[in-house]
């Protein structure tokens, strides 16, 4: 798993920057987490691309009001990089885990 960033300001700098790394976080845990539920699945499109969009915003702008204080960067940074780490770890078993071709195959079984 590629990640962008190995430290706090790295990851700050993504969050904010010009590949609006907020836009994909929000938009990736939308897709994994939201849309599994119905109330956000009753929401009109253009509401959801709206929260989507403030959402991001919101992050990008914190990111980049977070790197104005390098003082609290330092401190949060080695938490961060534990999270980050743990973090990437979890999302490769969930990546594996969804394309494991057994498991797909065990699937089939128990519903076929």
């Amino acid at each position: 798993m590629n990640v962008p960033f190995e430290n706090l300001t790295d990851f700050l700098s993504w969050l904010s920057g010009p590949t609006a790394g907020g836009l994909i976080i929000i938009s990736w845990f939308i897709s994994w987490a939201l849309d599994k539920y119905d109330f956000w699945k009753d929401l009109s499109r253009n509401t959801k691309l709206t929260i989507m969009w403030f959402v991001a915003v919101a992050l990008g702008v914190g990111g980049h009001l977070l790197m104005q204080s390098p003082n609290i960067v330092e401190i949060i940074d080695p938490y961060f990089k534990i999270i980050l780490g743990v973090t990437v770890a979890w999302l490769s078993t969930q990546v594996a885990y969804e394309i494991n071709p057994a498991r797909k195959d065990k699937t089939e079984e128990i519903d076929g």
